[in-house]
């Protein structure tokens, strides 16, 4: 560890300077972490994907090196999500990319966080590949907290890595994909989580419904006719 002393404001204006350092190596995967110098007790952690494909990275509050507690609020700098944890750091980084998070003690209230869990498949709700670019249908996947499978709730809207939970071209037909897209004022973004674990579309009436009751990561997510079914049922998690 490298520590250096500088004075950006006269001479008690003193903060300690760390050099970022490598927690794990894991070949094709690394995690990085950096003690903030800002005054605060903060860490930055880097969770670095070099290889061509998606890779599930994680990592500890304690490895990351912050101090000791019962939880910490986490904060994605890409997404802007805030969500809590009980100490586990973990996403799913695209190819060639980079996870980064902001780790503090105690718990995040500014945003309302969470997962979906489908009842009938036991896996969250997902992006295709874990890369949340215009138009990438929304699948489940196994739950592992990547930043994918964090949702954040306002204004009707269901953000999820930056984008918005939509329905494909403003469809309303049984079949309709479910897709994620740059977050606008539509009403095919609206969304309503209803009291029987359904999450049902504004303009389309529609449930989101995992397609023929499939339980396979990869399984496509459509709008289909609330049933009430398995595999139209969400839990927050």
């Amino acid at each position: 560890m490298v520590r250096r002393r500088i004075c950006p404001s006269g001479p008690r204006a003193v903060y300690a300077v760390h050099q970022a350092r490598r927690v794990h190596d894991y070949g094709a995967t690394e995690v990085w972490a950096k003690p903030l110098g800002d005054g605060s007790v903060a860490v930055a952690v880097a969770l670095l994907n070099r290889s061509g494909s998606t890779a599930t990275i994680s990592t500890t509050a304690g490895e990351a090196g912050a101090p000791s507690a019962s939880g910490y609020n986490l904060y994605d700098l890409w997404t802007k999500s805030v969500r809590n944890t009980s100490g586990a750091i973990s996403a799913t980084v695209p190819p060639h990319g980079v996870v980064m998070y902001r780790l503090r003690t105690g718990s995040a209230t500014a945003t309302d966080s969470f997962s979906l869990r489908g009842v009938g498949s036991g896996r969250c709700l997902d992006v295709l590949g874990g890369a949340p670019n215009d138009g990438t249908q929304a699948v489940i996947w196994d739950c592992n907290g990547g930043f994918t499978q964090v949702i954040t709730a306002g204004s009707g809207q269901l953000h999820i890595g930056g984008k918005c939970l939509d329905a494909d071209n403003n469809g309303t037909v049984d079949g309709t994909k479910v897709i994620v897209w740059t977050c606008g004022s539509g009403a095919n973004q609206q969304w309503t989580l209803q009291s029987d674990g359904t999450i049902r579309g504004v303009q389309s009436g529609k449930c989101v419904d995992v397609n023929q009751a499939a339980t396979a990561n990869n399984s496509p997510l459509i709008l289909w006719t609330c049933s009430g079914a398995t595999n139209q049922q969400w839990t927050r998690i």
